[in-house]
């Protein structure tokens, strides 16, 4: 396989692959109540708070026949909260993305499409999510700039629905699965994670997530939480008193997901939260995937996803105009 061939191929997979592979998907559930009156997480930001996220995702893709150079992207996100009828709605508008393979700029317009996409989410009064605006015409602009050897695996990964529940997924594991939890050292919840592959099937998972301590930053206490993934039911509340290094009683449990052979996941992560506001003030996380994809003949060529994640605040929260 010549170069031009492998940076094809390269294309091909990093593209379906890279944005396919989503962080969780938590299945809808009773949040536990409140215990003698304890603190809880809530999601409860005043009408008009903005904040700017700064992001670096660095993902290295292993396969066969593919060059495994680093991709770096680097991006701004400002976040808008606003009362709307019995609820809120919350706008994230992407920026300045930057990214660089194997260490030189570079320029890649599918990414572009997917990463500066302006989103609305649709909140009730709670902050549990009743559906995401935005990614209706996502798959038609990237399959104008996508190279003709992937396009057939971009439906699958950037249809409206699969990243509506891609960012579904996210927002249940960062913030829905834990408001109306006990905001206090040794809750533990436990969400369902999902994968859709660019062959169309789906890949399941667990994001098991602690709440360990309190950490003061400036005025603000912020609620440390670590996380951590996996794919045996068995394995919940070992996985969970593992991150607290003791007994963690787990508050919410998904049903059982149906393993996909081939496929697996492990990493870990920890975040900085407002338990009064759910704002994320930081996160890092590392995980590497295995991804069991179809070739051409129906033959299962195994692919690995090496990614780390950082992300801070760089601006507020605060409310608008300020």
């Amino acid at each position: 396989m010549n170069r031009s061939t492998r940076t094809t191929h390269r294309l091909a997979l990093s593209a379906a692959v890279v944005t396919a592979v989503a962080l969780v998907l938590a299945a809808p559930g009773p949040a536990a109540a409140a215990e003698d009156n304890a603190p809880v997480f809530r999601f409860a930001p005043g009408n008009g708070l903005s904040w700017t996220e700064e992001s670096v995702s660095r993902r290295t893709l292993l396969a066969a026949g593919v060059d495994p150079d680093e991709d770096v992207l680097k991006l701004r996100t400002r976040y808008t909260v606003t009362r709307a009828g019995d609820g809120y709605l919350m706008v994230a508008d992407p920026s300045g993305l930057e990214m660089t393979r194997g260490g030189k700029p570079a320029a890649d317009a599918v990414q572009q499409v997917v990463n500066t996409t302006r989103v609305t989410y649709r909140l009730d009064a709670e902050g549990r999510l009743r559906g995401i605006d935005g990614y209706g015409g996502v798959l038609d602009a990237a399959l104008r700039v996508a190279p003709k050897e992937m396009a057939r695996s971009l439906p699958a990964t950037l249809g409206e629905k699969a990243l509506v529940e891609k960012e579904s997924s996210a927002w249940r594991a960062r913030v829905g699965d834990a408001i109306g939890l006990p905001a206090e050292p040794g809750t533990g919840w436990v969400s369902e994670g999902v994968t859709p592959l660019p062959d169309g099937r789906q890949a399941r998972y667990y994001v098991v997530t602690v709440f360990t301590g309190w950490q003061q930053q400036g005025d603000r206490k912020l609620a440390r939480l670590k996380f951590t993934f996996g794919t045996e039911t068995a394995r919940l509340q070992a996985m969970a008193n593992d991150l607290a290094r003791d007994t963690v009683r787990l508050r919410l449990r998904p049903r059982p997901v149906v393993e996909l052979p081939g496929f697996s996941i492990s990493g870990s992560g920890e975040r900085l939260v407002d338990p009064d506001t759910m704002v994320v003030h930081s996160e890092k996380s590392s995980r590497t995937i295995q991804i069991p994809l179809r070739g051409p003949k129906g033959e299962q060529i195994p692919v690995i996803l090496q990614e780390d994640r950082e992300t801070r605040l760089v601006s507020g929260p605060a409310p608008a105009g300020e």
